[in-house]
């Protein structure tokens, strides 16, 4: 007597529709959003929770602007171009994983900044956040081919 496949057990799980992509706008709100949230947790937020904050905040506050830039800088770069493509998302992560991966370690370089694996791996952990959460809508471009 043979056996079902595995698979066949498995409960069917529906395709999720593609989303309509963000305009131009939205991308540009944003990553300055994301930026203006960097730049508070680094000169606003991280230096009180060091003085007066408990201990275990401390490692997720050293690595959250880097974190904030590695999700802002992807959408920068979708923001950019003149007209939108199917393949602009892998671009402008590739591109945002390459600057946030070269400034880490021009930043061995620079007198009074230092050098953090911590810190790359936020940046493009944020890249790899963007990527997945991009892979769900549909490049603008389709949008107007469909119509």
């Amino acid at each position: 007597m043979q056996k079902a496949p595995v698979s066949s057990h498995l409960p069917h799980l529906p395709q999720l529709p593609q989303l309509p992509g963000p305009t131009r706008i939205q991308l540009v709100v944003l990553a300055t959003s994301l930026c203006a949230l960097a730049g508070l947790v680094k000169e606003v937020v991280r230096p009180w929770m060091f003085l007066h904050g408990p201990g275990w905040v401390t490692p997720a506050l050293g690595v959250a602007p880097s974190l904030l830039a590695g999700l802002s800088l992807p959408l920068w770069f979708l923001a950019v171009p003149p007209r939108p493509h199917a393949h602009d998302l892998q671009r402008a992560c590739l591109f945002a994983a390459i600057t946030m991966f070269a400034a880490e370690f021009i930043e061995r370089r620079l007198p009074g900044s230092t050098f953090d694996w911590m810190d790359l791996i936020a940046s493009l952990l944020g890249v790899a956040t963007i990527a997945a959460i991009g892979m769900r809508f549909r490049p603008r471009s389709q949008e107007v081919e469909m119509a």
